[in-house]
């Protein structure tokens, strides 16, 4: 079936090795490049140990951390909630924050300790009730057998952890997946789907977001989605 899908949630975080904030002036010249290209901060939360940096365009927010995650390393971590536009300006909001980071802490011939990326987005139900689809059509189990829990089902779903096929490749990664009945409106499929990559790399060359957020949507459009229309 075709589903519509709305895209709720992105988020990145990297680990870097070795970069270290060592003033709030890096954080305003961080924070003045972001504006440069394009991204005008709205809220702001200055602490020793994490900085907090804000885009509120109506219900859409951008959220962008910069924290102290150790010794020698910087999380850097970019949340795009309730997105309002396409794909394609999301993943340029994401680009354009790597960018400024890059130009105030330099990450050519650092490394990347450890990155993940996040999408959350929701799909229609092919039944009234998103749960129906997951558990009696998808898994094709009675919704009688479900009495021994006691009490009536609001929702659930279904979780897995993947591991990285080739743990030595440092390009391997990890997955966690959740597909869920959405709490607030149970005619929609909540899917997250989290790529995990464990192995240090080193940046040698261009470090975008762009191509992990395509990688995830499309292990989501043609891995998750799927399994679900094998009802």
């Amino acid at each position: 079936m075709n589903r519509n899908r709305n895209i709720i949630h992105v988020g990145l975080s990297d680990l870097f090795l070795p970069i270290v904030v060592r003033s709030k002036s890096e954080i305003f010249q961080f924070q003045s490049k972001l504006e440069e290209l394009g991204i005008e901060i709205t809220g702001t939360n200055y602490g020793p140990n994490q900085n907090v940096l804000t885009r509120q365009l109506s219900q859409s927010i951008l959220t962008i951390q910069v924290v102290n995650a150790g010794q020698n390393i910087t999380q850097l971590l970019i949340i795009s909630e309730n997105p309002d536009g396409s794909l394609e300006s999301i993943e340029e909001d994401f680009e354009r924050v790597l960018e400024a980071f890059d130009q105030v802490w330099g990450i050519q011939g650092k490394n990347v300790v450890k990155s993940d990326l996040t999408i959350r987005l929701l799909i229609d139900s092919s039944t009234e009730h998103a749960f129906g689809e997951i558990w009696e059509k998808r898994l094709r189990q009675s919704r009688d057998s479900l009495q021994q829990l006691g009490r009536p089902i609001l929702g659930g779903g279904l979780r897995f952890v993947l591991p990285p096929l080739n743990p030595q490749d440092a390009e391997d990664h990890g997955i966690e997946i959740k597909i869920e009945s959405f709490f607030p409106d149970p005619r929609k499929v909540f899917i997250e789907a989290i790529f995990l990559w464990g192995a240090p790399r080193m940046i040698s060359e261009k470090w975008n977001a762009s191509d992990r957020i395509q990688k995830v949507i499309h292990y989501v459009e043609q891995n998750l989605i799927p399994f679900l229309d094998q009802a």
